[in-house]
């Protein structure tokens, strides 16, 4: 908890991938994980650096998204 992760890149092609949990992390971008068609729980409480969520939009199995406190997000438009 608590990393900069940064690049998010080397989970793109993980399509079996169901749960991902980022606590007090900071990553650049979410466009990697739209390849990860099995994403079912996406954690990112207190997580910063990116604020585009359209890569989770074709996400279709995606049951569990928590931004609580990434403070940078301000358009949850693309996830409703």
């Amino acid at each position: 908890m608590g990393e900069n992760i940064g690049d998010l890149s080397p989970l793109s092609e993980c399509k079996d991938l169901r749960e991902l949990v980022l606590i007090s992390c900071t990553v650049n971008s979410l466009e990697p994980l739209s390849g990860c068609s099995s994403l079912e729980i996406l954690d990112l409480r207190r997580t910063t650096g990116f604020s585009d969520l359209s890569p989770l939009s074709g996400l279709s199995n995606l049951l569990y998204l928590d931004l609580h406190s990434a403070s940078d997000v301000s358009d949850l438009s693309p996830v409703m």
